[in-house]
């Protein structure tokens, strides 16, 4: 026997004919064959009175299975949510059967006078399932969101919603009309865009969906907007006005972060507008993470331009960024940002406290006996020993005196590492690393940096290390920006720490996605190929992986080593060397030393690359024939087709065309990434 019928377009209980006081002998259907069924009132076994509906024969010969399988639970959909709806529409509104072409669906409500229904949706729609019931009526819908992950973002004023099933994620792109979503707080929210988004809020990575500040309303804006204005009782209005009432607004979180394609597109004005915007209070430290051709450097200057009361201290690792930055400040006539390298800045602060010294030293195991007599004709391999362990100390930051230092490396005092310590505080021995060392166990640059500055302006933070992140950090409280790419960080060979993985928890972390250096393609290529490079193009031309551009046009030719780059040099013809007659001169130098002595563990490290192995294939006579070879080929850079550099050396640059060796690999993961974005035409790489 049916459970239920269809009455009017609507479904129909047997108790429910009482209760609207319908006519027992109306006409009554079957959902399933949409036959007539009869209701039979009767008494029971026990007694007790029965309703039911009936197929009546001759009609059909008794009723078929799947007319008794089909639930009203499953129609109706018999939840607590559901019902709280349901139970607000008008009774002639009410979950009304509508017919299409080749389908037929119950609409939960629905104005017959503007011809609109409503659908309230709380659990998993396929979206053929959505585009049958748009094929029987004009729907808006409501989705139940409420034990979904939810928060309203503070910078961008966007509101963001977990989304719970991957058919919805796919069904409310079927629907025609208005979809809002249910939240279970005081805001509402309009669904127009019906994109999903890939997003990381709260260190987790999450699909969502994104509401902006004009699409987040209350219930009456979804009352005027749908038909629920004009079917819902008085007492279903009263409802969720004082429901309301009671109910607590959506929490907050102050940035999300983008992880796919769409959601880059998306924020990247929000963040780059709200840097703009922000005031930077006292002791606020702001990181700015930034991808290859970015524009970092306009964004330090523009801010520069918006806070030109402040005097501003601009700090960069090489000397490079640092004349960079100067000739753009003199082109726009900014003059509250002074540019300096950390160990110039640290050498100001020394020379207030201690005066000018009178040289630099630089300790070397073939000199050191000129400032301490006592390594006079000591091992070689002893005295380079000291100096590295002064060097190490003056670099790490975990230690503030040479006597706990010792204990600590050694496990025992070391008299003569406190000899050459004590040289230093006198000033008879002076380095930058011993000048930067002083600076932050004494803590000068406190009050210098507090006295002469109003703000900090870091760049490439990615390539700072312990002590200089240890200086900004305890000794500052003016407002800090840190700028950088921690793709490119590649100096770890030389202490570099990239300082975003070591800022204070209460950092506030923002992310540049566009670069205007690289087109598309090669942007989204590049952005494929590694595992956290949210990057996107605005590029005004397009770029492209292209084997053959050298063969006509000038190029860029990158390095992982100098081993590489000298084979090839040898055999190209009108190449430009970067730091070549330097470089020459190390070479000879280092390969005579490497005849005499081996380098240890340490020393290697602070190679680039695997150089002193290079040099020892060769003899003397064969370095020499390379060599002659090599500056056989070099021109002047105007004349080069040919722009030979190793990646470090050509980090910050850019050029047309770009090809890259066969030495740089996908095993590390960042040179190959900086390599790859040096170009704005054409790149040429084989991965395989």
């Amino acid at each position: 026997m049916p459970k239920f019928a269809i009455y009017e377009n609507q479904i129909m209980l047997p108790e429910e004919i009482y209760q609207r006081g319908i006519s027992p002998t109306s006409h009554f259907t079957c959902f399933n064959c949409d036959e007539p069924v009869l209701l039979r009132q009767s008494r029971g076994k026990n007694e007790n009175y029965v309703e039911h509906f009936y197929h009546p024969n001759p009609c059909r010969n008794g009723t078929h299975i799947e007319c008794e399988n089909v639930h009203i639970e499953k129609l109706r959909k018999m939840s607590d949510w559901h019902t709280m709806f349901s139970k607000s529409i008008n009774t002639k509104n009410g979950e009304i059967f509508r017919f299409g072409k080749n389908t037929k669906h119950f609409v939960d409500g629905y104005d017959f006078e503007n011809e609109l229904g409503i659908e309230f949706q709380n659990s998993p729609i396929s979206p053929s399932d959505v585009k049958d019931r748009e094929n029987t009526s004009q729907i808006d819908w409501i989705f139940n969101v409420e034990k979904q992950y939810m928060k309203r973002v503070t910078i961008g004023k966007y509101a963001i919603i977990e989304i719970p099933h991957k058919s919805w994620q796919e069904s409310v792109k079927e629907c025609n009309n208005n979809v809002f979503l249910y939240t279970g707080k005081k805001e509402w929210l309009w669904l127009t865009d019906r994109k999903a988004y890939s997003m990381e809020i709260e260190g987790v990575r999450r699909h969502v969906w994104i509401i902006f500040h004009d699409d987040i309303c209350n219930y009456k804006d979804v009352f005027d907007n749908t038909c629920l204005a004009d079917i819902m009782t008085t007492e279903g209005k009263q409802m969720f006005a004082d429901l309301e009432t009671t109910q607590e607004t959506l929490e907050t979180t102050h940035i999300a972060y983008s992880r796919c394609r769409d959601s880059m597109y998306l924020l990247d004005d929000i963040h780059r507008h709200y840097i703009k915007t922000y005031k930077f209070p006292l002791n606020s430290i702001t990181a700015i993470k930034s991808v290859a051709g970015s524009g970092k450097t306009t964004t330090l200057l523009d801010l520069a331009k918006i806070h030109k009361k402040k005097r501003i201290l601009y700090l960069a690792f090489n000397k490079n960024l640092i004349s960079e930055i100067q000739g753009k400040l003199k082109t726009q006539n900014i003059t509250n940002m002074v540019p300096r390298t950390f160990d110039s800045l640290m050498r100001s602060i020394y020379i207030e406290q201690k005066g000018n010294p009178e040289q630099m030293d630089d300790l070397r195991p073939n000199t050191i006996h000129l400032k301490i007599n006592w390594f006079q004709g000591k091992n070689w391999r002893v005295k380079k020993q000291c100096i590295d362990y002064l060097t190490k100390f003056c670099r790490q930051v975990g230690s503030n005196t040479i006597e706990e230092f010792s204990m600590e490396r050694f496990g025992k005092p070391m008299p003569l590492m406190k000899m050459m310590w004590d040289k230093v505080i006198s000033s008879y021995i002076v380095t930058f690393d011993t000048i930067r060392k002083q600076v932050q166990i004494n803590h000068w640059a406190r009050d210098y940096i507090k006295r002469n500055y109003d703000m900090i302006f870091i760049d490439e933070a990615q390539d700072f290390d312990d002590l200089m992140l240890d200086v900004l950090l305890k000794d500052t409280d003016i407002p800090k920006i840190f700028v950088g790419d921690p793709m490119q960080a590649i100096y770890q060979w030389r202490g570099s720490i990239n300082a975003f993985n070591k800022l204070p928890t209460d950092t506030l972390f923002m992310e540049f996605y566009s670069t205007f250096r690289i087109g598309n393609p090669a942007c989204d290529k590049i952005r494929n190929m590694f595992d956290n490079c949210w990057m996107i193009s605005k590029s005004k031309q397009d770029t492209h992986f292209d084997k053959n551009f050298e063969t006509t046009e000038s190029y860029v030719y990158l390095f992982r080593s100098w081993r590489y780059l000298l084979l090839k040099a040898q055999e190209e013809n009108d190449v430009y060397i970067y730091g070549y007659d330097d470089k020459e001169r190390m070479m000879i130098s280092l390969h005579a030393r490497l005849m005499k002595f081996a380098l240890s563990d340490e020393e290697k490290q602070d190679m680039e690359d695997d150089l002193p192995n290079f040099l020892l294939s060769y003899t003397a006579f064969e370095l020499k024939e390379l060599l002659r070879k090599v500056r056989s080929n070099i021109v002047p850079k105007n004349n080069a087709k040919c722009l030979m550099y190793t990646i470090h050396s050509y980090k910050g640059c850019e050029h047309n065309n770009v090809k890259l060796c066969e030495d740089i690999t996908e095993e590390e993961q960042n040179l190959l990434y900086v390599a790859l974005t040096r170009a704005k035409n054409k790149i040429d790489y084989d991965n395989n």
